[in-house]
């Protein structure tokens, strides 16, 4: 062979070998960059569940805490509580409250002027047709002669008892499995007046001041209901908060005036104490883990206070003569006032008519 077709010979080989190892260079290149961009995806895939994994942990912790909190504060409230017994508190749990509604403070006497301290005297006869035990003052807070007795009535036609359900908790189903639970935001008597009115003195004793009573006023937890369901009570009286029923009660009470209370009882038979410092109408007491279970207790600076019960009357006892301005609240409907003048050992009747339509 040639030199000059030897050398072309070898020219085009060494062409062909550097194609060949060109085109071998570029596939591992090519086949780099897939595996690299294979493993970046891989990477984001990691990055993301671990970030995933870090919010579950932060929440998790959180949840923590707030458990930790709540019991901590069990074992505060009840030493012998279990761990795993902690009540379930908070916003979470709340549903959403109705607007605040303007009341009328109770008179606790004028600006500058000290009031004076009133003594307890004898308290007359209850009068006829004011038998009903939930509506007579205590006898030890009468000052005077003066009595303001009346009824409530309810004007329409009644509304049909509402049937609670409460199956989701087992032990209140069966402490309900012959005897249904009745809502009672509107219970009308046979009668045709209305239970559950808180009645009271809103004007005419702001120069006076009366003693805190020294004996406590009981709500109870019984049925999967409070009882009673509305109820009145002085400032610095103490209030007892009682568990009967053999299930974890919460008690949720939502003042406006008065600082809030969100406490537990997982123990049939636990009590705890609860004060009311500042006169304050219709605070809303409820049970976040019975949703159906509410009572209200009104807060006043004097005894002079009924609530109607199964008559719809009222006897407001033991008043120094003068003239005053009654007041009658209901869950439900609006308040109304009434104005009475009442001579010194003389009575004066009123009456309250609440409409089926508010």
């Amino acid at each position: 062979m040639k030199p000059s077709a030897a050398l072309a010979a070898g020219l085009w080989i060494g062409a062909a070998a550097g194609l060949l190892i060109g085109a071998v260079y570029f596939r591992s290149v090519l086949n780099r960059g897939s595996e690299s961009a294979q493993s970046d995806a891989d990477l984001n895939t990691q990055a993301a569940k671990i970030k995933a994994l870090q919010s579950e942990r932060a929440r998790l912790d959180a949840e923590m805490k707030r458990l930790r909190q709540t019991v901590a504060e069990m074992h505060r409230i009840n030493p012998s509580t279990p761990s795993s017994l902690a009540t379930e508190r908070g916003s979470r749990f709340n549903p959403p409250t109705s607007p605040a509604t303007t009341e009328p403070t109770p008179p606790v006497g004028p600006p500058g002027e000290p009031p004076s301290t009133i003594r307890p005297v004898d308290l007359p006869p209850v009068p006829e047709g004011s038998d009903d035990p939930s509506t007579n003052t205590a006898p030890k807070h009468a000052i005077g002669a003066a009595r303001i007795v009346g009824k409530v009535l309810f004007v329409g036609q009644a509304p049909t008892p509402k049937k609670i359900n409460v199956s989701a908790d087992p032990k209140c189903a069966e402490l309900h499995a012959t005897e249904p639970l009745y809502a009672e935001d509107v219970v009308v008597n046979e009668n045709g007046t209305l239970r559950n009115v808180f009645v009271y003195v809103a004007s005419g004793l702001e120069n006076l001041k009366f003693d805190t009573p020294t004996e406590s006023v009981l709500l109870d937890q019984v049925g999967c209901r409070y009882e009673p369901h509305v109820f009145g009570m002085m400032t610095g009286q103490k209030l007892v908060i009682r568990n009967s029923d053999p299930t974890l009660h919460n008690i949720h009470g939502l003042p406006l005036k008065n600082p809030e209370f969100n406490i537990g009882q997982p123990n049939q038979g636990k009590e705890t104490t609860k004060l009311f410092t500042q006169p304050e109408l219709k605070v809303r007491i409820k049970c976040d883990v019975h949703p159906w279970m509410s009572a209200y207790v009104y807060v006043l600076a004097h005894p002079f206070f009924a609530v109607t019960g199964q008559n719809g009357t009222f006897a407001l006892q033991g008043l120094p003569a003068g003239a005053y301005t009654v007041g009658a609240w209901h869950e439900k409907y609006a308040p109304q006032l009434r104005q009475v003048v009442v001579p010194a050992d003389e009575m004066q009747e009123i009456t309250f008519s609440f409409p089926a339509t508010p």
